[in-house]
């Protein structure tokens, strides 16, 4: 999936990017694919580094190997963030400002961890994967026990329709087109679109002709945008209107929810999730009794990460 990811979108949208300065982009990049461009890609870390650093090219920060924030205890929410904001840091020298949510599982308590973390935004979906209905359109600040960030949240027909193409229920030129339309009727107010690149690689694995196309999803977007005179930004720059408030719950079509009615639900129903958890918080317990003694510090990071 990576190589697919790299060759037919990152690389080609990348250097689209770099070659037409009028236009800017914001990536969440997992930590996975961090360490993987930096094993055997070092050139293209290069590449994002220097856009990042010129101002085009902003990098959200999320949790580290993608864990969910809800399924943590509070004093270990903080440094998820922050090792992958390190991550960031170390490999780009970039200082991330703005989180994406895994599988954007949320709840207003995390707004007390990002501004610990020194972040003061999020990026996540309007639509709740659960009523199946669409909360919120426009950006607006939230606040929890004194702290707030902005919340940003991202255009749902969009999100639809490309969750629709990794189900192969529409082709790439009905995304594309469908995608115009979006963006011609949307010019009075701010627009946020969000491209999830694990399903525009899903969709095309159904028709393979399409891997060479993917890039043109991106550039369609910049060149459309760009012909109605819209100024282009990076989620670091926009701020919320008004005081809003986003529920606890499961938001976005990242994931399909089938017929659960919340993220913990599962491990109501399913005894190996439940058992798996368990096991997973109590070994983080047992770790924490053990972090002052050096020689099983050492041993523990000797062990390959997962």
């Amino acid at each position: 999936m990576f190589d697919r990811a790299l060759s037919f979108i990152f690389k080609p949208v990348l250097t689209y990017l770099y070659s037409n300065k009028e236009f800017c982009l914001s990536l969440y990049e997992p930590t996975a694919m961090m360490r993987f461009l930096a094993q055997k890609f070092p050139e293209v870390n290069l590449l994002i580094s220097s856009l990042a650093k010129s101002g085009r090219l902003e990098l959200l920060t999320g949790t580290y190997n993608q864990n969910v924030l809800t399924l943590m205890q509070p004093k270990d929410r903080s440094l998820a963030i922050e090792k992958t904001t390190t991550l960031i840091r170390r490999l780009y020298s970039y200082r991330a400002s703005t989180y994406f949510s895994y599988g954007q599982i949320w709840t207003p308590s995390v707004i007390s961890t990002l501004s610990k973390t020194d972040i003061s935004r999020t990026v996540i979906s309007g639509y709740d994967a659960v009523s199946k209905s669409v909360i919120h359109t426009s950006p607006f600040t939230m606040n929890d026990l004194g702290k707030k960030v902005d919340v940003l949240p991202f255009n749902d027909e969009c999100a639809k329709l490309v969750s629709s193409y990794g189900q192969n229920e529409i082709s790439l030129t009905d995304l594309i087109s469908s995608l115009q339309k979006i963006i011609k009727k949307n010019t009075a107010q701010d627009l946020i679109l969000m491209i999830n690149v694990d399903h525009l690689c899903q969709g095309a694995s159904f028709h393979r002709e399409d891997d060479e196309l993917l890039k043109e999803v991106f550039i369609s977007i910049f060149e459309g945008a760009k012909s109605l005179n819209y100024d282009f930004t990076l989620a670091k720059d926009v701020s919320g209107y008004n005081p809003g408030c986003l529920d606890e719950g499961w938001y976005g079509r990242d994931v399909y929810t089938s017929s659960l009615k919340s993220f913990r639900q599962m491990f109501v129903q399913n005894g190996n999730y439940r058992y798996l958890l368990n096991r997973a918080v109590m070994l983080l317990d047992e770790v924490a009794k053990y972090k002052k003694n050096h020689d099983v510090k050492r041993e523990l990071q000797s062990l390959p990460s997962c």
